[in-house]
């Protein structure tokens, strides 16, 4: 029974951080319309976990699977944001390019199938205490700039020019930016996995920016679907024979889904 509820708390904690960090950043990417840039992200993120895997096989190199995908994912992030012109150009090739590693890597893993397979599917069930330590440490890290620097960040995603005009070091922001996204992927992939990563940090913002306006109560909106939809997804994968993760992502499809129809409802003139 104690394990049990170790491995209860260790999930409720870490869906705590992550709904707080999808909520910010996932806000913030939708302020942007930077949603190619996190998917590209997520998957270079991927291809640096298994280039890691891949070290410790063939090179006999421990290279920790976590400073492999955020290396990829910095790789992928920094250069899309920090580019003048033509981003979305820019933002197709690289992540055809580390789809292809991605790919490449993981067909060429045997023994770490398994590992490699919990980057793409994920169980916050079966996080450790370590785990759940350096997600903790890690989200407080990109929590702290993005608060304290709210109204910049906000300002440069719906202004940049002007922006500019009041002194503000645009550039420098959009690289903290691209610093906080990676990280933020690489920490949700981790522990959601690959394939709900975009569910989890796009659904809630898309849905609060949908329901109310302004970015403070979008970003508090967000964060409360965020928080319940993963406490349920929780609860559901305590009784059904499905990771959390999975049941979060389908409770959040399901709500934007219907979100979508009222919405729609509402505006068609009668």
């Amino acid at each position: 029974m104690s394990m049990v509820l170790g491995f209860l708390l260790r999930a409720l904690i870490a869906s705590l951080f992550l709904s707080v960090l999808a909520s910010l950043v996932g806000s913030h990417v939708i302020f942007r319309r930077d949603e190619l840039l996190l998917i590209g992200a997520t998957h270079a993120a991927l291809a640096g976990a298994a280039f890691a895997l891949l070290m410790r096989i063939y090179v006999h190199l421990r290279v920790g699977v976590l400073i492999g995908a955020l290396a990829f994912a910095l790789a992928f992030t920094l250069p899309v944001t920090l580019r003048e012109g033509e981003k979305e150009r820019l933002a197709g090739i690289l992540f055809a390019l580390f789809m292809s590693f991605a790919f490449l890597f993981l067909s060429l893993m045997r023994e770490y199938a398994s590992e490699a397979w919990g980057l793409i599917v994920g169980d916050i069930l079966l996080l450790t205490t370590s785990d759940v330590i350096t997600l903790s440490l890690c989200a407080s890290f990109i929590i702290l700039p993005l608060i304290l620097a709210h109204r910049r960040f906000v300002y440069i995603a719906f202004d940049p020019e002007g922006a500019e005009v009041l002194g503000i070091n645009v550039r420098l922001y959009n690289a903290v930016y691209a610093v906080i996204l990676a990280t933020t992927c690489v920490l949700a992939v981790s522990t959601v996995g690959l394939l709900l990563v975009y569910v989890i940090m796009l659904i809630p913002p898309a849905v609060a920016r949908r329901l109310v306006a302004g970015a403070t109560p979008t970003l508090i909106l967000s964060l409360v679907i965020a928080l319940t939809s993963s406490v349920l997804g929780l609860g559901l994968g305590l009784v059904v024979p499905v990771p959390p993760s999975a049941l979060t992502g389908l409770i959040l499809a399901t709500l934007y889904a219907v979100s979508e129809l009222i919405i729609s409802r509402l505006r068609t003139p009668r």
